[in-house]
């Protein structure tokens, strides 16, 4: 009978330490995972910004890309430009342009005749033709270029004298 109860006693002591033991190793293992989703959360964190970034940078590349598409249109149609005080150029999806520009009446005709001149633009229309607060004209005239590619993206080239 004693040898049992000893028995009894030895086990229910194997099971206590057992117990503490894996009580520890539950414990460490939560601690360890908490560790793990913090540094989860930090790199989620990092590729949400490194997607951010990237998606930047591939803007900027189809941007680049279509730079040497109308190299030679800009060449021809603004190496010879009247004087102006702003002029902001937007190119839509596909190949038609708006231009926005701010001048002096004969500058802005001119202009106009350029762009109804140039082999890289067509249907060219002086959509408005409104005088500013300080006698200048604000007017705006709209088109589409000759290409052999369409633009992917609206481009926005603003320039400012």
């Amino acid at each position: 009978m004693r040898i049992l109860i000893l028995f009894v006693q030895i086990v229910i002591i194997i099971s206590f330490g057992y117990r503490v033991i894996l009580d520890r190793q539950s414990n460490d293992l939560k601690e360890e995972i908490e560790q793990k989703e913090r540094i989860l959360m930090v790199y989620q964190d990092s590729e949400a910004e490194l997607r951010d970034a990237q998606a930047k940078l591939n803007d900027l590349v189809k941007l680049s890309s279509n730079i040497f598409i109308y190299e030679n249109v800009w060449v021809d149609l603004f190496s010879k430009l009247p004087d102006f005080k702003k002029m902001n150029i937007t190119i839509a999806k596909g190949k038609s342009f708006e231009i926005s520009i701010v001048s002096t009446p004969s500058n802005i005709q001119e202009i106009e005749r350029m762009l109804k001149e140039s082999k890289y633009t067509k249907n060219v229309v002086l959509a408005s033709y409104t005088p500013d607060k300080e006698g200048a004209i604000v007017a705006s005239l709209s088109g589409e270029l000759i290409l052999d590619k369409e633009f992917s993206e609206i481009e926005v080239i603003d320039n400012q004298i």
